[in-house]
């Protein structure tokens, strides 16, 4: 084999990895294995643990750099998490948090809780038991702005603006709620070296998180504007001490 052959091979063997997204987890117990018949069920952050569940760590999945978007796909990144989960020997996932793609993150970020509950049916019983939770504030819709402490360009601040009023300060650790009182299609934006916007419909009797970040720029980053699934967006909003 010529080595310009080979070394195309080598480089491709090590290129597959790279393809997919990138897997980090901590796991604090580990029990049996599942097999691939055994039942895994995925609930989001607002489902409540039972008490006799165990915790056996944490699993997170994010752009390994190289990532695909055909290997980014949420189905993809939760069989990830899934595969980690059956060799803890766990069968519930709770998903704590979802970002979907952004023009720079190729794949689906998830971070979410393993545990194992020999009684699965005591999920399904509390889900049939949920009722429907009517809003706290039916005349009005709420935008909750957001910026985590753990974000990129921790030096990097701007203004989000709502059409031409500005309603957030965007620094590290930081949140900020608006109330907007009408439906409207509004236009949400923020600009350093280069302009971010987004557009939302706003309903009355409606919340929504928007996560503000910085993506990579040429000089000073740029603003990364995303609207977050409310069901982890509200667990982010909540952590965030201001104090």
């Amino acid at each position: 084999m010529k080595l310009s052959h080979f070394l195309s091979l080598v480089a491709a063997v090590l290129a597959l990895p790279a393809c997919s997204p990138k897997l980090t987890s901590s796991i604090t117990r580990q029990l049996a294995p599942l097999t691939a018949e055994d039942d895994i069920v995925v609930i989001d952050a607002r489902t409540a643990i039972p008490d006799n569940a165990i915790l056996l760590g944490t699993a997170k999945v994010g752009d390994s750099g190289f990532t695909t978007p055909a290997n980014g796909t949420y189905d993809k990144t939760l069989s990830l998490v899934m595969g980690e989960a059956r060799s803890a020997g766990g069968n519930v996932i709770r998903i704590t948090k979802e970002i979907p793609p952004t023009p720079n993150y190729t794949t689906h970020r998830i971070e979410a809780e393993i545990y194992r509950l020999d009684d699965l049916s005591l999920l399904t019983r509390e889900k049939e038991n949920d009722t429907v939770v009517t809003s706290q504030h039916p005349d009005y819709a709420i935008i909750y702005f957001y910026r985590p402490g753990d974000t990129i360009g921790p030096l990097v601040k701007y203004d989000v603006y709502i059409n031409d009023t500005k309603v957030y300060h965007c620094v590290r650790n930081t949140k900020a709620e608006v109330k907007i009182y009408e439906p409207a299609k509004v236009r949400i934006w923020a600009k350093t070296e280069a302009k971010t916007e987004i557009t939302l419909d706003v309903a009355q009797g409606e919340d929504y998180y928007i996560e503000c970040d910085v993506a990579m720029g040429i000089f000073v980053g740029r603003p990364d504007l995303r609207v977050t699934d409310p069901r982890f967006g509200v667990n982010i909003y909540n952590s965030i001490d201001t104090k």
